[in-house]
């Protein structure tokens, strides 16, 4: 059955039903029906294929391991194909199946798939984020997190590669080192530029770090932490598993106020309404779990309030938060910033309903996901990252 977007619930605060007066950072809520089908397949012809690559090698219509998060500014899509070492990019979303990108970060073209330490390179990349006029890239094979001064309009082929202005995680452009600092990353999951800050995803360091202001030095060490006690420490639930504690945080957003962050190993979602003043600050709620002391895998039946591992999705439009549980082959939507512990879910994509769980349910489609791994809203609708090597719009 075809499902379509049932209404708008808000309108822009221009007041018309214009979707070019919204922000690209979605300010309405939108009616999603519970499997809704998405409406254009991004690196794929067509929704029933699932080749990586599209069964070749990597072109400017085709996507690699896809785990990454996606970011949309001033109408334009930079979309992280880690399997490929690149960041696609296309000037508007796309409309059509299968559509090119426009051109791409990381590499001289659409069809070269290289690694490298320099300012122009990326080793799968996890994830991007715009604002604040920047661009921040986390190039996690290499373990650092890349900086443009300006956010990249064009790129290769048409013109020369872009490079990076400033390197955080190491100290120059041709390290790889890792280890457990304020100046280190061991593996960044999740980039993003919230407001004046940059936060950072660690999720082999078990921690969030962060920057009270965008770095403009190479390896400028981080201003704070969430997981740890400090920015030394980086064990997996230090102190025991509590309101302060992580492990393997995988999924990261914030907009400078609240905060949310995906902790995989405790399959929950934790939130702070403010942001923290302090190292080691607890989050205020947990999704996915009755209390912060408990880590369940949910047991079948599948509920809206529990998740399977959830992944790297979590989003939040200003009126909707999206979560993808990853295990579960789903995204969950709340439709308001959630107010109590296990708090259940509202709506649900690529399930039917909220007990069923299996991958590609009744066989692949516009409205079936396998294993989602990123969720991202914009102001016509939400973009959702698939394994199947493809990217879903719903609009």
């Amino acid at each position: 059955m075809i499902f379509r977007v049932t209404k708008i619930l808000a309108f822009c605060v221009v007041g018309l039903l214009s979707m070019n007066s919204c922000s690209d950072d979605a300010t309405m809520l939108f009616g999603f029906s519970n499997g809704e089908d998405a409406t254009v397949v991004i690196g794929q012809e067509n929704f029933e294929s699932q080749l990586e690559n599209q069964g070749g090698a990597a072109d400017a219509d085709t996507l690699g391991v896809n785990q990454a998060t996606y970011a949309v500014f001033d109408g334009r899509l930079y979309l992280p194909d880690d399997g490929n070492n690149r960041t696609l990019v296309f000037n508007s979303i796309p409309v059509v199946n299968g559509a090119d990108a426009d051109f791409v970060l990381g590499q001289p073209d659409f069809t070269t798939n290289d690694t490298g330490l320099g300012a122009g390179n990326m080793w799968r990349p996890q994830g991007v984020s715009a604002g604040n006029s920047k661009l921040a890239i986390a190039d996690g094979s290499n373990k650092r997190v890349l900086i443009f001064n300006t956010i990249p309009t064009s790129g290769a082929p048409d013109n020369t590669a872009v490079a990076a202005d400033v390197v955080v995680g190491q100290t120059d452009f041709g390290l790889a080192a890792t280890g457990c600092s304020a100046s280190m990353i061991r593996g960044p999951g999740a980039v993003q530029i919230a407001g004046e800050r940059l936060l950072v995803l660690d999720p082999g360091n078990h921690r969030v770090i962060w920057w009270n202001t965008i770095p403009t030095t190479n390896g400028e060490p981080a201003d704070g932490v969430i997981g740890q006690p400090n920015l030394d420490t980086c064990t997996a639930n230090t102190g025991g598993r509590s309101a302060s504690s992580l492990s393997f945080p995988i999924g990261l957003w914030s907009d400078g106020t609240k905060v949310a962050i995906v902790d995989q190993n405790n399959n929950r979602v934790l939130l702070w309404n403010t942001f923290p003043e302090s190292n080691n600050e607890p989050a205020d709620l947990v999704l996915g779990q009755p209390d912060f002391e408990s880590a369940d895998i949910n047991q079948l039946p599948v509920a809206a309030d529990r998740f399977w591992y959830p992944y790297r999705g979590v989003d939040f439009s200003g009126q909707q938060l999206c979560v993808t549980d990853t295990a579960n082959n789903r995204v969950l939507i709340w439709d308001s910033w959630p107010a109590t512990n296990q708090q259940a879910a509202d709506r649900v994509l690529g399930q039917p309903d909220f007990v069923s769980y299996t991958a590609h349910n009744a066989g692949i489609g516009a409205n079936t996901l396998s294993q989602p791994t990123s969720c991202r809203f914009y102001r016509n609708g939400l973009i959702v990252g698939d394994s199947s090597y493809r990217a879903l719009i719903y609009q």
